[in-house]
């Protein structure tokens, strides 16, 4: 039986979640990240990304540097963003990216 591979992976561009736009998602010339969780399909932009992730505080442009530079990083769809809660869709997850909750929504990433 043939391996199916889609026509994004072939040539190696995906489309950001966010806004869109159709970007190379090979390295080293990679401008579309992966969303760190296992299975999730989704692309971003590290400047879409940090934008959803930090849109209240002035760590976007680190955020955006860090995933730029290859940082793992959730993507927004796995957040919860009621005020109260601010947690990651589940526990296996901030194994799988190294990351807490807190560190992206309140600016600290290492």
């Amino acid at each position: 039986m043939n391996k199916f591979i889609c026509e994004n992976c072939r040539y190696e561009q995906h489309q950001c979640f966010k806004c869109g736009e159709l970007d190379s998602s090979h390295e080293p010339n990679a401008k579309v990240f992966q969303c760190c969780k296992l299975f999730c399909g989704h692309f971003y932009h590290p400047k879409c990304a940090a934008e959803l992730l930090q849109s209240h505080s002035n760590g976007a442009c680190e955020l955006e540097n860090k995933i730029a530079a290859g940082m793992p990083f959730p993507c927004p769809v796995h957040w919860c963003f009621r005020p109260d809660c601010k947690k990651m869709e589940e526990k296996r997850l901030k194994e799988q990216c190294g990351l807490l909750a807190a560190d992206v929504v309140q600016g600290h990433i290492t």
